[in-house]
């Protein structure tokens, strides 16, 4: 794997989780996985800890796209289940509503102290697309980057 390499933005770095973070850099220096969306900060030019990066979030109760591109699903904040029973909530790797499957809900107000947060925090290469089995009376919020 190649190294991070330095932005134009001064002291900012950017690469893949599996690269090797520089060392011998100013103090207060920023790496970002692009493929995890995780940041880090260095506290002494060598060594590096995790910092949180605000997420954005949609909110849903139909089908649709949340996100074209890489990303990762931190998230899936049940607000309300599905009181018609039994509906299933998808969530692909994908620009559509088909492709490699994420997560599957299922939708039963039986089942969810409302409200409910599933925590993912996945990475994603392509798209977040949210499939509802049918139109369904759930509502959810997506948390992702």
């Amino acid at each position: 794997m190649a190294d991070f390499i330095k932005t134009a933005i001064p002291n900012t770095y950017i690469g893949l989780a599996a690269d090797t973070k520089p060392t011998g850099v100013g103090i207060g220096s920023e790496c970002i996985e692009y493929d995890t969306g995780r940041k880090y900060i260095t506290y002494d030019g060598t060594n590096w800890v995790a910092i949180s990066i605000p997420g954005l979030h949609k909110h849903m109760a139909a089908s649709g796209q949340v996100k074209a591109g890489a990303g990762v699903l931190h998230t899936v904040v049940i607000n309300r289940p599905d009181t018609t029973g039994g509906a299933i909530i998808t969530l692909f790797d994908s620009l559509t509503g088909t492709g490699t499957a994420i997560a599957i809900i299922t939708m039963d107000s039986a089942v969810f102290v409302i409200p409910t947060t599933l925590v993912y925090d996945v990475a994603f290469t392509t798209g977040l697309y949210v499939l509802f089995s049918h139109e369904v009376t759930a509502d959810i919020t997506i948390s992702y980057n």
